[in-house]
C-alpha cells in the first residue's frame, strides 16, 4: 500500500504547470531499502532503523523491543534545498504506521546539520505532524498521514529532516515499532525554475555472487520526462528508473546512472558495491534411505504477512489467492526450503486454515512445491496430508481479555482477527492412518488437574475467567493433534501443536499459563494420563511403548519469558529424548555473545520450535536447523522475515529401533554431532538443566 502524493505524481508526468503548484523537491518511499538518501544514526543501543517489507509495503522501521538499552537512534533525510529565489511555501508530508505501545517518535528539522556529524552536535526544531496514536497493540494501526507541515520558517534555508526514535529499555512495554514511507517535501512559487535533483538508491551495495540486486533512481524538479542511462561497470548496461541486475564475478564495481531530463540537462550518479561468492550452504543428505526425516517450520503463511487491510473480511481467502496465483515469492522461498532439506514428514504452523483442500493445500503442493523453485532444488510431492480446525478466531462470546470490549481478536478461543488464522497443516510422504487421528481441539481448560488457570492480581487473586468462560474456554489455542504416520507397517504418532506466546498479557500471566498447560498436555499424553479427551471422547493418552515424535513450535525455551519450567515439562522427560539439539551456524551469528545460539531456531534469539522424539523405538541420527550465514549463497531465503519466515526449519533423521521398556535408554550413545547438525551431551545439556534449575528457584 504506497500513499505516494497526488502532487508528486503529477509533477513527475508534467501534467502540472509551473505557476504556483507544488513540485517536489525531496521523495523518498524506501521500496527498495535504506541504502540511499537516508542515512541512520545511533546513539545508544544495539538497535537501528531497517527497511521493513512487512505486508507489501516497503518502508523504514524502528523497534526498540529487546534493546540492551535505552534507544537514541536517528533517520536523517540528505540536504534539502529551499534556497532557490521565487519559493513561496515549503510543506513537508509522510505516513506513518505504529504497533505495540510507545508515543516515542518525533519529527525535527535542521538548518545547521552536518552530514555525517553526530546529531546531537546540531540544533534541531520538533515538528508536529498527525501521528498514530500508541496502544495499538500487536496488530498495529494501518499507515496514516502526517497531513501537511509547513516549512516556511526555513524558506532560503538548506534542511535536513530527521526521524528520532528514543526509548528506555523496555521499560513499562513503551517500544513502539514505528514505520515511516512516501516521505515529500514540495514547493511552490511564481516561475519557479528549480535546479533538477535526483538520488539513487541500491537495495544493497554489499551483494552475493549471481543475486539480484536492485537499483532505483529518482529525478524531480526538472522537465519531465526523464532518461536513466545505467553502467554496471562490469560490461552489461541497462535503462530504465528501477534496473535489477546480477553480478557473475566477485570484486568492488562503481555503479553509474546518467539521468537526463527533457531540456537536456543531465547528472550523474554513482554508488560503489561490493561482491562477495558465497559459499554453498549444504543440507545433510540421509545417512540412510531407511531413516525418517521429520521437521517443523512456522512459515509466517498468515493473512497479516500478505495484507493489512480487510484481513476479517477476507480472511483465509487472502492466503487462497496467494496459493493459486503461484507466484508469491515468500511461499517460492518457503517451497524451496522444503525442496533442500526434503522432510518426509513435515508440520508447517501459521498455515491460515483453508477448508476447500484444493484451495489450500493442495494449491500449494501443486503450484509451488511441485515446481523446482531454483536450479538445485527438486520439486517434491506429499500424497498424504492432515489439515483440521483452529481455535483462533472463533469467537468465545466472552470478554476474555477483561478490557470491556467483546468479539475482539483477543477474544477468541485462540487469538485470531478471523477463524482459522495462524492455523496448521502436516505434510506427509508416508500414509497416514486416518482412522486413529486424534485431535483436541475442544478439550477444556478448567478439565486439566492441577492447571494454572490465571488469577487476577489486582482484584485480591480472584480468578481472572468468570465461572461462564472457565466452563467454556478450551486449553489449545490452536490445537492439539495426534496424527499416526505409517512407516513399512510401523506407526509414529506426530504430536503436532502451535502453543499461544507466552507473552502479550498483563501481570495476570494468563497466555503465559496456557503456554505451560499447553505443552503440559502433551508431556501427559505421552505418558498416558486418563484425564485427556479428545474431540470424539475417546479418553486416555498414548500407550505404553509407542513410538512419536512432538513437533511444532512451541513458544517455549530455558531462555525468555515462558512460565518456570514449561518447556522441561518435555526437555526433562523420561519418555523423550532431548539430549540431541537440532543447531546451525546461523543462530551463532544472530546471537554471538550467547552460549545457547547454536539451537536457536527464530530470528527473535530463542529455541522456540521442537523436533523431540521418544526414547523409546525412534534413534536419532542427525539434524540441524537451516539457517545459512551471512556469507552462504542461501542466505537471501533467510535474511528477512519476508524472505521466508522468522522462524527456520527445524529437522531431524531417526531410525526405527524396537520398542523397548521406557526405562531403557537406547539413545544413550556417544555421538558428537558438528554444530551445524546439533549437540549431545555437551554443553547444550549442561546450560540447559543449568537454566532449568535456576528457573524453578524463581517460582
Amino acid at each position: 500500500m504506497k500513499m505516494v502524493s497526488t502532487r508528486l505524481s503529477l509533477a513527475a508526468l508534467g501534467l502540472v504547470s509551473s505557476l504556483a503548484q507544488a513540485q517536489p523537491v525531496f521523495f523518498e518511499d524506501f521500496n527498495i531499502g535504506l541504502d540511499g538518501q537516508f542515512s541512520t544514526y545511533t546513539s545508544s543501543s544495539d538497535k537501528n532503523w531497517f527497511n521493513d517489507t512487512f505486508s507489501g509495503t516497503s518502508t523504514a522501521a524502528m523497534n526498540g523491543y529487546g534493546g540492551n538499552e535505552g534507544s537514541d537512534d536517528w533517520l536523517i533525510s540528505p540536504i534539502i534545498d529551499l534556497s532557490t529565489t521565487g519559493i513561496n511555501t515549503a510543506t513537508l508530508s509522510f505516513t506513518s504506521r505504529v504497533r505495540f505501545d510507545g508515543t516515542n517518535l518525533s519529527v525535527k528539522v535542521s538548518s545547521d546539520f552536518q552530514t555525517g556529524s553526530d546529531p546531537a552536535t546540531a540544533t534541531w526544531t520538533e515538528l508536529n505532524p498527525s501521528l498514530p496514536q500508541d496502544g495499538q497493540g500487536s496488530g498495529g494501526s494501518g499507515f496514516e498521514s502526517s497531513g501537511d507541515i509547513d516549512l516556511a520558517a526555513y524558506l532560503g534555508q538548506q534542511i535536513t529532516i530527521a526521524f528520532h526514535y528514543q526509548t528506555s529499555a523496555d521499560a513499562d512495554g513503551d517500544n513502539g515499532a514505528w514505520y515511516i514511507d512516501d516521505v515529500l517535501v514540495d514547493v511552490t512559487g511564481d516561475n519557479l525554475a528549480l535546479p533538477m535533483v535526483a538520488a539513487m538508491t541500491a537495495s544493497k551495495t554489499e551483494l552475493k555472487l549471481a543475486a539480484d540486486t536492485e537499483f532505483k533512481a529518482t529525478a524531480y524538479s526538472g522537465v519531465a520526462p526523464y532518461t536513466y542511462t545505467w553502467d554496471f561497470d562490469d560490461g552489461s548496461s541497462a535503462t530504465g528508473e528501477a534496473v535489477t541486475h546480477q553480478f557473475n564475478q566477485g570484486g568492488d564495481y562503481t555503479v553509474t546512472v546518467v539521468i537526463e531530463d527533457a531540456n537536456a540537462q543531465t547528472l550523474t550518479l554513482t554508488k560503489d558495491v561490493y561482491v562477495e561468492a558465497p559459499n554453498p550452504y549444504v543440507v545433510k543428505a540421509k545417512t540412510s534411505a531407511e531413516h525418517l526425516r521429520v521437521a517443523t517450520f512456522n512459515v509466517s503463511m498468515e493473512a497479516e504477512n500478505y495484507t493489512s487491510t480487510d484481513i476479517e473480511l477476507n480472511g483465509a481467502q487472502i492466503l487462497a489467492d496467494e496459493l493459486a496465483a503461484g507466484d508469491n515469492q515468500q511461499i517460492k522461498n518457503i517451497a524451496q526450503i522444503i525442496q533442500l532439506v526434503r522432510p518426509d514428514v513435515v508440520l508447517l504452523n501459521e498455515f491460515d486454515y483453508i477448508a476447500d483442500e484444493n484451495s489450500g493445500v493442495d494449491m500449494f503442493i501443486s503450484q509451488y512445491l511441485n515446481i523446482p523453485q531454483s536450479d538445485n532444488a527438486q520439486s517434491i510431492d506429499y500424497p498424504y496430508y492432515y489439515v483440521a480446525p483452529s481455535n483462533t478466531g472463533i469467537d468465545s462470546g466472552f470478554d476474555l481479555n477483561n478490557d470491556g470490549n467483546f468479539a475482539t481478536a483477543d477474544d477468541a478461543y485462540g487469538y485470531g482477527r478471523f477463524e482459522g488464522q495462524y492455523g496448521m497443516l502436516l505434510l506427509s510422504r508416508y500414509p497416514i492412518a486416518q482412522d486413529k487421528v486424534r485431535t483436541f481441539q475442544k478439550f477444556l481448560w478448567k478439565d486439566m488437574p492441577n492447571n494454572l488457570m490465571p488469577v487476577d492480581p489486582a482484584n485480591d487473586n480472584q480468578a481472572w475467567y468468570n465461572q461462564d468462560e472457565t466452563n467454556f474456554l478450551r486449553l489449545s489455542s490452536k490445537s492439539h493433534w495426534d496424527v499416526p504416520v505409517e512407516i513399512n507397517g510401523e506407526l509414529v504418532h506426530i504430536l503436532a501443536s502451535h502453543p499461544t506466546p507466552p507473552v502479550f498479557d498483563g501481570d495476570e500471566d494468563r497466555n503465559g499459563r496456557r503456554n505451560h498447560d499447553e505443552i503440559r498436555l502433551w508431556a501427559d499424553y505421552i505418558n498416558g494420563a486418563e484425564y485427556i479427551y479428545d474431540d470424539q471422547g475417546e479418553t486416555g493418552g498414548l500407550y505404553k511403548n509407542t513410538r512419536f515424535v512432538i513437533a511444532g513450535d512451541l513458544n517455549a525455551s530455558v531462555e525468555g519469558d515462558a512460565y518456570p519450567g514449561t518447556i522441561d515439562q518435555l526437555l526433562l522427560n523420561d519418555k523423550v529424548y532431548a539430549e540431541f539439539a537440532p543447531a546451525s551456524n546461523g543462530g551463532v551469528a544472530n546471537d554471538s555473545d550467547n552460549p545457547l545460539a547454536p539451537y536457536h531456531t527464530a530470528s527473535w534469539q530463542m529455541r522456540a520450535d521442537y523436533v523431540l522424539t521418544s526414547r523409546s523405538g525412534l534413534n536419532v541420527q542427525q539434524g540441524s536447523v537451516f539457517w545459512p550465514t551471512e556469507d552462504q549463497d542461501l542466505y537471501p531465503l533467510v535474511e528477512t522475515r519476508a524472505a521466508s519466515s522468522d522462524h527456520r526449519l527445524v529437522w531431524v533423521d531417526v531410525a526405527m529401533t524396537d520398542l523397548v521398556d521406557e526405562h531403557e535408554d537406547d539413545n544413550d550413545d556417544d555421538d558428537d554431532y558438528e554444530i551445524d547438525g546439533g549437540a549431545t551431551n555437551n554443553l547444550f545439556w549442561l546450560l540447559l538443566l543449568t537454566l532449568a534449575a535456576f528457573r524453578r528457584l524463581k517460582q
